[in-house]
């Protein structure tokens, strides 16, 4: 498959490196001073993965926008006490 650039065909070899792999080197590096996802982030993200997936869900079968937002409201307070709950350090 060959780009075109103001009509001019140009080989793949033309196109020089692309930018993503470029940034790749720095995404794959480990940050400085910790790790960049905790088990708190990754249980809240679940969570909201689950409360976006039942709001949907309720969408669909015609559910009031006002109990889908209680609904919502109230998954992300118990996605917030569990998160919390579960990742707190052991002693």
């Amino acid at each position: 498959m060959t780009a075109t650039h103001a009509g001019v065909a140009l080989r793949p070899s033309a196109l020089g490196p692309l930018p993503c792999l470029s940034m790749a080197p720095s995404l794959l590096t480990p940050l400085q001073g910790g790790t960049a996802l905790n088990w708190f982030n990754l249980s809240f993200i679940g969570w909201m993965i689950v409360i976006i997936a039942l709001g949907l869900i309720a969408w669909r079968f015609d559910v009031a926008p006002f109990w889908i937002g209680i609904g919502a409201l109230l998954l992300v307070g118990v996605g917030i006490i569990t998160s919390v709950k579960n990742s707190k350090p052991r002693i």
